[in-house]
């Protein structure tokens, strides 16, 4: 372990990152020093700067796959109509993605393309959704905010990013409680509240 925590520390990667990795990931700082460069070596073709917090996460996840896994998992992003450069930027920005199901990045790469509010390039700068639920996070809100648009209760479209990172109690504040009557039991039937939660909407 010891010569894979000084391989990350050459490469400006901070004790607690390491640290951390040690805690929640023991197994991945176990593989032998020269597979670890190997891996190191993989994260930087695929241009995830090393300054980057991202780093320690990009090598992990590509630690976690055979090569030949590795490579299908790419091409897979290839016939979803991701260019090279738009996969490279995605594993810099969000390197757990590549962790995701074919099947999930599928889904829910259809469905943004589908509302007509995304397109690829937003995809590449925000990757997040594909580690969200499409069922009980994107679909619910993606609702909520097509019942406020039609009723022209909202003046922009917001950003994936906003849909997909902000906390349930972000987006209840902005957007289901000013509009409770309109779309709170809609939000509430996708089950994307618990108990407590849904006692602090105040419908009736």
């Amino acid at each position: 372990m010891v010569p894979n925590i000084e391989i990350f520390k050459s490469r400006g990667v901070g004790m607690e990152q390491i640290i951390r990795h040690i805690y929640n990931f023991p197994r991945f700082l176990l593989h032998s020093p020269n597979d670890m460069k190997k891996f190191v070596k993989k994260v930087d073709e695929m241009g995830t700067c090393r300054s980057s917090k991202m780093f320690i996460h990009a090598v992990r996840i590509v630690s976690s796959m055979k090569d030949e896994n590795w490579e299908l998992k790419l091409k897979y992003f290839s016939n979803l109509g991701f260019s090279e450069d738009d996969i490279f930027k995605m594993f810099e920005k969000t390197p757990h993605v590549f962790a995701v199901s074919q099947r999930k990045l599928k889904n829910v790469k259809e469905f943004l393309l589908e509302t007509g509010k995304y397109d690829i390039s937003s995809i590449v700068s925000h990757p997040i959704p594909f580690l969200c639920s499409l069922e009980k996070n994107i679909k619910p809100r993606m609702q909520v905010l097509g019942i406020l648009e039609s009723r022209n209760l909202i003046g922009k479209w917001p950003s994936l990013s906003t849909i997909t990172v902000m906390s349930d109690s972000k987006f209840l504040e902005k957007f289901v409680h000013p509009y409770s009557n309109e779309v709170g039991e809609v939000y509430m039937a996708n089950n994307v509240l618990n108990s407590k939660r849904t006692t602090k909407i105040g419908i009736k």
